[in-house]
């Protein structure tokens, strides 16, 4: 796993970049992602590397303090 959660957010972004070309579909079909944070005070970093990517899509965020 990459290190920081810019990093992670970079990496989870590329994953489903291949998924969705191997379904024979892009990041256009998307309408809405939901992003689970350990710390909600990550958002701000995470929004950022949506944002510099040119995916503005709705993110739904919320805090998962129960994932190890």
């Amino acid at each position: 796993m990459a290190d920081g959660v810019e990093n992670q957010a970079k990496q989870a972004l590329t994953n489903m970049g291949h998924i969705l070309k191997e379904a024979g579909g892009s990041y256009e079909h998307v309408v809405k992602t939901t992003i689970l944070l350990n710390d909600i005070n990550d958002f701000a970093n995470v929004n950022n590397v949506f944002i510099y990517s040119g995916w503005w899509i709705i993110r739904t965020r919320c805090q998962d303090n129960h994932s190890p």
